[in-house]
């Protein structure tokens, strides 16, 4: 039987050997530990990337459209303002198949540290990543 800091070390080697891009960190689930060459719509988006900018990215992360969509606070409000004009308000009231409250995806570790890193948390203690999270709503009892 082994002992939970030998299981936690065996987990923690698991994940970055599953890392190929080399930007991942851990995460607080085995859920979250996913690397964006794991992701089939991820190694589209960077393929389709090196092919417009010719050049080599090794993790989505690389991306030169990573700024401007993800990083750039600016156009996140105004992306944010337009998604709430368009669902008036309710943000989780979009279409099935949009993402919202019952409908999540992970996003890559390399992803999700390269975003914590340009957006910390407030200079708070009690500020913490409570990580990726499933809706609760809707659930069927057992």
């Amino acid at each position: 039987m082994l002992m939970v800091s030998s299981l936690s070390i065996l987990l923690v080697f698991f994940f970055f050997f599953r890392c190929t891009c080399g930007k991942c960190q851990q995460m607080p689930t085995a859920v979250e530990c996913v690397c964006c060459h794991e992701i089939q719509e991820v190694v589209t988006v960077r393929r389709q990337g090196e092919e417009h900018f010719n050049q080599v990215l090794y993790c989505i992360t690389d991306h030169p459209g990573l700024n401007a969509v993800c990083l750039d606070p600016y156009g996140l409000q105004v992306a944010w303002m337009t998604y709430k004009q368009q669902y008036k308000g309710k943000a989780f009231d979009g279409p099935q198949d949009f993402l919202g409250q019952d409908n999540r995806v992970v996003l890559p570790a390399c992803a999700v540290s390269c975003i914590r890193a340009h957006f910390p948390p407030p200079e708070e203690e009690s500020a913490v990543f409570k990580g990726f999270r499933v809706s609760q709503r809707n659930v069927p009892e057992l």
